[in-house]
């Protein structure tokens, strides 16, 4: 029934008819769970209890096997790979009773097997999987019996992976990961979650297990509804609900047309909607054998239900859809929840330009996709779908405005709890197949399997509203454009191997199963313009069409004219940062964090140059010498602010696009994901949320950048049609044409530095709204300039406005001179505000730095920033009253020495800047006292520190 309190009271009832029944449904389900389990490598040296759903590294956790009981502790992903080499046999001892035995049909039935496994009951042969991504069903009945010994031997998939590799017909790279992965090769010939070998961001943990429910399934009837799909479209005045009920038999199409008769029923309040269908549409289906596929449709009045929107756009109502399967007077029924929304890529031309523009149209609104890209929640997929974690990141995510989350395609298929989460957030998903940054094999029994797992998923998942695209892969289409591995030497190969796969298998799969939702071959893609080009584009980063991904590290990422030229959406960006300290020191000893250059410290740093990188861009702004850096905790402070200035100054570039267009056609930006949400252990990476739940900075700073309304201060923004001259560079800040990825990527230009003077003398302020209703009354727009040694400004201008819905635009240029009054650019910084006509503030602050912070911090004052008073202001909450003594930049916030869950801990705000004496934050955590807060709480200021 109901998942969450939101669904409404409101029921649509699905009725399938072969007879007329008051009975139940006589069926009988054991959970293997509960069954005692065991596991034994092939030695046999190790014998210990084991979990189901659960995995080998999980297992061997809880046994005590694995040293501090921490796979991440120190070198434990590259000192725990002998788990990885050996094969482990899964031993569970069944008891049944009469009962079970004497129904006509008993199935096993493996929901998620990690990966390749050979199944025995009773010593008897049952069949083997090859891909974690599909369930499995087996006819036990031969072979069941009241004592049962299961067995199910679960190969290396180290061993594997080269064997099925050596067995192709050709190579399929890469054949292995770089060396800073610590990882392992050939992880794209196996259908299992290709993290598990390693990532830039991640270890490798090869793992094995039974990740998902074992359950014995005992029936009588010769019917069994196994599952329910629906999708929704929308006609003139009414919703069509596509019903599929997906029934294993062993019935005759025929017969179950002739028998069967379908009813809809739609429950409300006060009245009851009931629509009958005789003789519905079944067929075969062509995925599975023994299922046949019932399909029926409930025609709904718009007037009746509710429409359902992503988040800062309206409500999220869902109504709950059973569905009842009556035969030979016995009932069987199946509930998911749905919303009534409709959603479109727009990919129109651009009106006198090249291009096309690519942006998510819901209800006939247009969106602009705010969020980040989610990544497993664990490295073992057995504990991937843990509520408490899911829960605080995509709650997470709802509190900055995000309105999209991309699922990437190295990962997982989330859990039904992980989509249920985001139907009931507001959270669009960008869903990945899992596919990424690799070539994959082309032969008939991959695409078989690759069919049946896309068919499962794609049904299992179209329900939710929350599902906006499907995407065939991550980065495949540019990686055979631009040749990352070798692939010239025998480029019409893999061309044609690349389309079997996503264009002919995977794509023909998606649109059969669900003719709702568009399908794009990979990301990035130029959406139609690389199906016009035969599904390869020429360039797949063309800026004019599609998504892209953006990453370069060698640029000056505080400066906007460092992200040209924009994209018309993109769906990958970002930067890296270091985990708090206290993250960090869970998993290594006080030696190991001595410095960054510390064996572990460089260890953890998976991308090729990642720390010289991270360091690079901390000394253009804020000066630390690559030679000096050995106090760790100024290190990962700095790098957080830097992540964090980073990735909003890019993100306002996208922003302030969604109206701008120039004369080449670049613009009309309409999404923005940066990389990545979330962690799966503490390293350095590219998270906005670290393993523990902590937000880092980035975290804090997107749910400002990410606002609804934003104000947005630039220097030099003068001319809209000359995107090379939008934001020059400036105090002297150095450029690069070098690029450096995340994975191989374009270059991108950046304009050459000028001098130290004024660039143009002009400050530019740009608002940006993407609420669907004009801003007109009590706007007032407010500058104000300071000096680095007073909290009074030396400035301050307002402006009314009024603001235009769903629009960027420019509302006011100042000279700079008349601003600055003969102080230097080194020597201010200016806040950009909006209140209403009372002075009470409508929207976040906004800052412009004038210069980079190394050069302006000689006129800074130390700032003592101190704990005023603590008190509790509700249930979990506490108001922390601050006082500064002067200015303080980035004013950083941690609660150090708690035992406390950090997943259940939020800062109302942090990272921030005080400009005036007080500021006062919200602190929620459970089990706390305000002088445990008081005590705990640890304060770091930026103009505090010698750089």
């Amino acid at each position: 029934m109901n998942s969450f309190p939101y669904i409404q009271m409101m029921r649509i009832i699905f009725v399938l008819f072969i007879s007329s029944c008051l009975s139940l449904y006589s069926c009988l389900t054991l959970d293997l769970s509960k069954s005692e389990t065991t596991v034994t490598n092939s030695n046999k040296s190790i014998h210990i209890p084991a979990s189901i759903p659960g995995g080998i590294y999980s297992d061997l956790i809880s046994a005590k096997v694995i040293p501090q009981d921490d796979i991440f502790y120190r070198y434990n992903d590259v000192e725990l790979r002998w788990v990885g080499h050996d094969d482990w046999t899964y031993t569970i001892n069944i008891t049944l009773t009469e009962e079970y035995l004497t129904t006509q049909h008993q199935d096993l039935v493996l929901s998620g097997v990690d990966t390749i496994a050979s199944i025995t009951l009773n010593d008897h042969y049952i069949g083997n999987t090859s891909n974690m991504f599909v369930e499995y069903s087996f006819n036990v009945k031969p072979f069941l019996q009241l004592q049962n010994s299961l067995v199910i031997v679960i190969y290396s998939p180290i061993r594997l992976a080269q064997s099925v590799s050596l067995s192709l017909p050709h190579n399929v790279p890469p054949l292995c990961n770089p060396d800073t992965y610590h990882g392992e090769c050939h992880i794209n010939v196996l259908r299992k979650m290709q993290a598990s070998f390693a990532w830039d961001w991640g270890p490798a943990f090869p793992s094995m297990g039974l990740w998902k429910p074992v359950y014995i399934y005992c029936y009588d009837d010769d019917v069994s509804l196994h599952s329910v799909s629906t999708h929704v479209l929308e006609a003139e005045d009414e919703w069509i609900v596509h019903i599929q009920a997906f029934v294993h038999t062993t019935m005759e199409t025929r017969q179950a047309t002739r028998e069967v008769k379908v009813e809809s029923v739609l429950e409300l309040e006060t009245r009851v909607l009931r629509q009958t269908k005789s003789h519905p549409q079944v067929e075969r289906d062509a995925v599975e054998q023994g299922v046949l596929v019932v399909k029926g449709e409930m025609r709904v009045k718009k007037s009746l239900v509710k429409l359902w929107w992503p988040n800062g756009y309206g409500s999220q109502p869902l109504y709950n859809l059973e569905v009842i399967l009556n035969h030979m007077n016995k009932k069987q029924s199946k509930s998911v929840a749905i919303g009534f929304r409709t959603i479109r890529i727009v990919q129109d031309p651009v009106p006198n330009k090249k291009g096309l523009t690519f942006y998510f149209l819901v209800n006939n609104v247009p969106i602009f996709a705010k969020g980040s890209n989610f990544i497993p929640s664990h490295i073992l997929p057995e504990k991937s779908a843990d509520y408490v974690t899911i829960n605080r990141l995509l709650h997470s995510a709802m509190l900055t405005h995000t309105n999209m989350i991309r699922v990437w395609g190295g990962g997982l298929y989330e859990s039904d709890m992980f989509y249920q989460l985001c139907d009931r957030y507001g959270i669009l998903v960008w869903q990945d197949m899992m596919f990424a940054c690799a070539t994959y094999p082309a032969t008939d029994d991959f695409l078989h399997s690759v069919s049946l797992e896309i068919s499962q998923q794609v049904r299992r998942l179209k329900t939710h509203a929350s599902i906006a695209v499907w995407a065939g892969n991550n980065e495949n289409e540019v990686a055979l454009r631009q040749n990352w591995y070798s692939t010239d030497k025998n480029q019409s190969l893999y061309f044609e191997e690349y389309r079997k796969l996503y264009v002919d298998v995977i794509r023909t799969v998606v649109n059969k199963e669900d003719p709702s939702r568009e399908y794009l071959t990979s990301s990035p893609s130029n959406g139609k313009e690389s199906e016009k080009e035969n599904f390869i584009a020429n360039n797949p980063y063309d800026p004019l069409y599609g998504d892209t991904h953006n990453y370069n590290y060698l640029v000056d990422s505080w400066d906007p004219a460092s992200f040209y030229p924009v994209p018309r959406f993109c769906s990958e960006y970002g930067f890296q940062s270091l985990p708090s300290h206290s993250s960090l020191a869970a998993i290594a000893t006080r030696e190991d964090l001595d410095s960054l250059k510390t064996p572990l410290m460089t260890h953890r740093q998976h991308l090729s140059m990642g720390n010289f990188y991270l360091v690079l861009l901390i000394e253009r702004q804020m000066a630390i010498d690559l030679n000096l850096n050995d106090n760790l905790k100024t290190v990962i402070y700095y790098s957080q602010i830097s992540q964090a200035m980073s990735i909003k100054t890019e993100t306002e570039v996208y922003r302030r696009h969604r109206s701008v267009l120039s004369d080449d056609g670049i613009g009309l930006t309409m999404g923005a994901l940066y990389w990545q949400l979330n962690d799966v252990w503490q390293a350095p990476s590219w998270s906005s949320i670290e393993f523990s739940g902590r937000w880092k900075m980035l975290h804090f700073y997107a749910a400002k950048f990410f606002a609804p309304v934003i104000i947005s201060p630039t220097l030099d923004f003068i001319s809209k049609n000359s995107p090379s001259s939008n934001f020059p560079s400036f105090s002297n800040r150095p450029s690069s044409n070098s690029s450096s990825n995340k994975s191989p990527s374009r270059k991108f230009s950046s304009k050459k530095s000028p001098s130290l003077s004024f660039p143009s003398k002009e400050l530019t302020l740009t608002l940006v709204n993407d609420l669907e209703t004009n801003i007109v009354d009590n706007l007032m727009i407010h500058v104000s300039v300071y000096t680095w040694n007073s909290t009074t400004p030396i400035r301050h201008l307002s402006k009314p406005y009024t603001l235009k819905k769903a629009c960027s635009e420019v509302a006011w240029t100042l000279p700079m001179d008349d601003l600055v009054k003969g102080y230097s650019f080194e020597e201010i910084l200016i806040r950009a505000s909006v209140t209403d006509s009372t002075n009470i503030p409508l929207l976040h602050d906004n800052y412009l730095f004038p210069s980079s912070l190394k050069r302006a911090v000689r006129f800074m004052k130390p700032a003592k920033v101190a704990i005023l008073s603590v008190k509790l202001s509700s249930k979990d909450q506490y108001l922390v009253h601050l006082q500064s003594s002067s200015i303080a930049l980035f004013v950083w916030l941690e609660l150090e020495g708690l035992d406390v869950d950090e997943r259940l801990v939020y800062f109302s705000d942090n990272g921030f800047h005080m400009v005036t004496e007080d500021h006062i934050i919200t602190i929620t955590a459970p089990n706390v006292t305000s002088q445990l807060i008081n005590d705990h709480l640890q304060i770091q200021v930026f103009n505090n520190f010698k750089t």
